[in-house]
């Protein structure tokens, strides 16, 4: 774990702002075979990187990518649909939350400090992994990339969580997984929490995996969510 000595989290964190996937929910594998799975059941052969391009893309803007690159057949709206029927079946049953998410999620709530979901998921997913999981009751609001029709790539969604709770972004601490979503809340004035995924250690962008380029941006890293309890405490 490291952290910036600059920042006392408890004095600054008077929202936290959660990514799901990655961050919250041992989700990330199971997307990164998801989509080379519907490419093939099209009858195409999915890129061997094409998770790279996959991953940063909201819902819309992934059923553009399948129908302009692989030639899915259907509306945007349609391809959107076959996505999230192939994945509702994973976030209704069987994906996990990371190790002290749950006990991070009850200590901010505990000391009345507002956690909002802010996830790039189809909100009907969303609320099916945290309604199983008995976990919607600790946020304070829960926002999806659709709600503002827009992605991670641009602040937006980190903006309008912290106008919600109504903090400035420099209060408004962002826990995210992906490097992509932490460049962009880095950019935008929000202190980051950056909590490791295994995903991570995939080179995006050579020659340094994304894990390495995520350190210099984070306020603080941490293996898993619970990591952070012992800094909430005065």
């Amino acid at each position: 774990m490291r952290y910036t000595e600059s920042m006392n989290l408890r004095e600054t964190m008077k929202c936290a702002i959660f990514d799901m996937d990655g961050t919250l929910l041992d989700s990330m594998g199971m997307w990164a075979g998801l989509g080379k799975n519907l490419i093939r059941s099209h009858g195409k052969v999915p890129a061997e990187d094409v998770w790279y391009d996959l991953k940063v893309l909201n819902s819309v803007e992934t059923a553009h990518y399948l129908i302009e690159r692989y030639d899915f057949k259907g509306t945007v709206e349609e391809v959107i649909q076959e996505i999230d029927d192939a994945a509702y079946r994973h976030y209704s049953t069987d994906l996990a939350l990371k190790p002290g998410a749950l006990e991070l999620l009850q200590r901010l709530y505990q000391l009345h400090i507002p956690a909002i979901l802010a996830s790039a998921t189809d909100k009907r997913l969303v609320r099916a992994c945290l309604e199983r999981l008995g976990i919607e009751k600790y946020f304070f609001a829960l926002n999806s990339c659709e709600d503002f029709h827009t992605s991670k790539s641009k602040p937006l969604i980190f903006q309008k969580s912290a106008e919600m709770a109504g903090v400035p972004p420099a209060q408004a601490v962002v826990f995210e997984d992906a490097l992509h979503a932490i460049r962009t809340a880095h950019a935008a004035g929000f202190p980051v929490v950056a909590v490791y995924d295994k995903a991570a250690e995939e080179i995006t962008e050579p020659p340094e995996s994304d894990w390495r380029r995520i350190l210099p941006l984070a306020d603080m890293t941490c293996a898993n969510p619970g990591q952070v309890i012992p800094f909430l405490s005065f």
